[in-house]
């Protein structure tokens, strides 16, 4: 969603930037909502951006299916009596209601 933020202002999302932010601890200095406004000083509302970035992003993510292969990974793991769990950069409160809607 940043890359289509970011492409409405005229302006190409810094890869490199996201690398700092995806799959960490939240302790990147990096936010996209404020290095577009230094672009765009007059044409960014920050509260306005980061709240479409978190609406459409979670539409996105709604709409994902499982990924190939992994229901059956967890269905053998259970025929074996393997415990499962889950590793994510990404908050308890964000990461258990997908989980509840893919039913995994």
């Amino acid at each position: 969603m940043w890359r289509t933020i970011y492409a409405e202002h005229g302006h190409d999302y810094p890869r490199e930037n996201w690398s700092q932010i995806i799959g960490g601890w939240g302790n990147s200095a990096f936010d996209p909502a404020r290095a577009l406004q230094e672009l765009e000083p007059k044409a960014v509302d920050l509260q306005a951006v980061r709240s479409r970035h978190r609406d459409e992003s979670n539409a996105l993510i709604q709409r994902a299916p499982v990924m190939p292969g992994v229901q059956e990974l967890l269905a053998a793991a259970r025929r074996l009596g393997l415990r499962c769990a889950i590793a994510s950069s990404s908050e308890r409160a964000w990461v258990e209601p997908h989980l509840s809607r893919l039913a995994c």
